[in-house]
Order: structure tokens, then sequence, then C-alpha cells
């Protein structure tokens, strides 16, 4: 089994607030249940298994501000950075972001310009995502299950990122509802 590094993010001397974060535990044997879902919580958020997270934003999951990201900076390489070594997610490959062992999460990039999650939902064997309010979905935009989101054909987020999972420790978060 994979050896987990991280128990919290790397970045400890940044966070703010210590009084108000919470522990962000991984939830396996997730289900696709779009009824659980409002419009007050994004894709990362739900990636994440965490209503409570909000709008929450890559980097920024342990931080009080839950600041926005000039679009320069909305590269592949920031947003895998912000995920490893801010919010404390570990990176997996897609044999074992499938093999149910994990909370695994995907990441595409739509370069200078905005950032997608998707979550597996193992007893289904499917994955699913959430656009910002709306409703989740386990289907792309041809209407097809969404069965490996490295292989998607989306014409807005066109860079994958990889596999990444939240560690059996845990991550620390600010719950903002």
């Amino acid at each position: 089994m994979r050896f987990f590094s991280a128990i919290f993010p790397a970045n400890n001397n940044n966070l703010q607030g210590q009084d108000s974060k919470t522990i962000l535990k991984p939830s396996l044997r997730m289900d696709f249940n779009r009824s659980a879902w409002g419009d007050e919580n994004n894709c990362y958020a739900y990636a994440l298994n965490a209503p409570q997270a909000g709008w929450a934003r890559p980097g920024n999951l342990a931080l009080v501000k839950n600041k926005e990201y000039p679009d320069n900076l909305i590269t592949p390489a920031n947003i895998k950075e912000y995920l490893l070594h801010k919010d404390g997610l570990e990176e997996i490959t897609e044999y074992e972001a499938l093999s149910g062992r994990f909370h695994a999460i995907a990441a595409r990039v739509a370069v200078n310009c905005d950032y997608h999650f998707y979550r597996f939902d193992e007893l289904d064997g499917s994955w699913s995502h959430k656009h910002g309010g709306g409703i989740p979905e386990n289907r792309d935009g041809e209407n097809e299950l969404i069965t490996n989101p490295g292989t998607l054909k989306d014409h807005i987020y066109t860079e994958f990122l990889g596999y990444f999972a939240i560690p059996p420790a845990g991550i620390l978060y600010v719950p903002r509802l």
C-alpha cells in the first residue's frame, strides 16, 4: 500500500485562524448522489465530499481567506503545486484511483482560465463532477458515463493534471458554510 508522507499541509506556518480548522478525513465507498448537493458549493468541495467547504479553491482549504487567483496563475503546474503542497493531497496512479482504497480525485485545467475536479464513486465505478452551483453529474458533455477523467473529451478543461487522494490522516480545511 502507498505510503502517505503528508499528514497535514506542508505549509502549516501559512495557516490562519487555527481554531476554525477541521480535519477532513477520506471518504471511501462514495456513491453518486445528486440530491445531497446544492448551489452553495463547487466542484472541488464536491470532489472532496465536503459540502461545508463551500466554494473551495486549490491551495486555500486551510486558509481563512479563500482568495481567487488571477488567470495567469491558473496553470497545470501551479494547481498541482497547490493541491500537493498547500492542501496536502497525495498524487496517486490511475490504478490506485480505481482500486477503491483511496478517496480518489481527478483534476483538469483550462489554462489561464479555470480548473475542474472529479471524484471516483466506487459503488457504481463511475466518476462524477459538479459545475459550480449546478447539480452533480456522472456524464460528460456527450452524455456518456464518465469512466476515466484522463481520457475525457473536454473542450474547456483540456489539460489533465492527474489523480489525487486525501491521505488517511486527513487534511486541514476551514469550513465556509
